[in-house]
């Protein structure tokens, strides 16, 4: 039912850039097997952030965890539930799961997701400014996840990988970090990135990429990315040129998706990607 649910909210509400319905807000929630056979907590920083994590009940009863993957979700009051009602069919013991959302009731906090998950602009000749000016914040949200996220979590788990999952503007901050900041993660999972923000100014960061971690790039069949206007190059070119740069690079299409309804798909494929048999 969450799950009929979720996806026909994703198709009226078309792209998270657009404001979207009452419906699509809500927190998508738990399911009984997700609550039974994991152990679930919630921690919230600076009264802004509210990080969820969720370990297997299997594994949490062990004095000491064996965690061999961490997978960091970011829209985490609704990607974490999405992820953990999929994961609980068939969970996996050494899997560890972090949602990184914010401090409330709804599942896409708008203002904080436009302010974190962008990165600020130095083009001083766009063509529409104004459309921008809200943005910015992705250095120092990535400051926030080193510092209060992932340091505490390599420190625990020293041995784990830790994967980030990010879409749209999420996707963008994920590009972003894959570009810029490359070792915060091991792998990078970029669903539908916002490429048309800042008018296509982060793809300037390709030419000097030094990193050889593995990044999944996907969008949906039916997405148009010219809607969003100012996007000079589409994911299905990014993939192509980072390939050519001999990165080590996936590119997905999800047949007969657009870019809301196409965020569990994105979700499976990113829990599959690390090892679940779903």
């Amino acid at each position: 039912m969450w799950l009929r649910f979720f996806i026909a909210f994703c198709c009226l509400c078309g792209i998270l850039q657009t404001k979207p319905s009452e419906d699509f807000l809500k927190i998508p929630p738990l399911s009984d097997v997700a609550q039974r056979n994991f152990v679930l907590t919630t921690q919230d920083f600076d009264a802004k952030y509210r990080v969820f994590t969720a370990i297997a009940k299997s594994n949490q009863e062990s004095q000491k965890p064996n965690i061999q993957k961490i997978l960091v979700l970011l829209d985490g009051n609704a990607h974490f539930p999405l992820a953990l009602n999929l994961l609980a069919q068939f969970p996996i013991s050494s899997l560890m799961l972090v949602g990184v959302g914010y401090v409330g009731n709804v599942a896409y906090d708008l203002e904080n997701r436009t302010l974190d998950y962008t990165p600020k602009l130095t083009n001083e000749s766009l063509k529409n400014p104004q459309r921008f000016q809200k943005g910015g914040g992705a250095e120092e949200f990535s400051v926030f996840l080193q510092q209060r996220i992932l340091t505490p979590l390599k420190k625990q788990y020293p041995t784990a990988e830790i994967s980030l999952f990010g879409h749209s503007f999420g996707g963008l901050f994920c590009l972003w970090s894959y570009l810029n900041s490359a070792d915060s993660f091991d792998s990078y999972f970029c669903a539908s990135p916002s490429l048309w923000w800042g008018e296509g100014e982060i793809l300037k960061d390709i030419k000097n990429i030094h990193t050889n971690k593995p990044i999944i790039l996907s969008i949906g069949e039916l997405e148009n990315p010219a809607k969003m206007a100012y996007s000079p190059m589409e994911v299905r070119d990014l993939a192509k040129q980072l390939k050519d740069k001999g990165q080590e690079v996936e590119f997905i299409i999800f047949k007969d998706k657009g870019h809301g309804d196409g965020i569990l798909e994105a979700i499976l494929e990113f829990l599959k990607s690390n090892g679940a048999q779903l």
